[in-house]
C-alpha cells in the first residue's frame, strides 16, 4: 500500500513538473507521462502487468465517472 502511495505521489509531481516544463519548452508534458509509465513498469519491473490486469476494470470505470462528469 505505502509503494503504490509513494508511485501515485511520484506521478503527480512529474505530472506537476512537467506542465510546468511545458510552459517553458512547449514540450508535450503527456510525453514525460509516458517516458514515466515505460520506466516504472517494463524497464524497472515496480508494476507487474498482471497485478495491474486485476483492478483494470475498476480503474476504467473511475475514469468514465470521472471524465464524463
Amino acid at each position: 500500500m505505502i509503494d503504490a502511495l509513494f508511485l501515485l505521489g511520484i506521478v503527480i509531481l512529474v505530472g506537476f513538473v512537467a506542465n510546468a516544463a511545458f510552459r517553458i519548452t512547449k514540450i508535450p508534458d503527456a510525453l514525460f507521462l509516458i517516458i514515466l509509465g515505460i520506466v516504472i513498469g517494463p524497464i524497472f519491473g515496480f508494476i507487474n502487468p498482471e497485478s495491474a490486469f486485476q483492478y483494470a476494470t475498476t480503474v476504467t470505470a473511475l475514469m468514465l465517472i470521472i471524465v464524463m462528469l
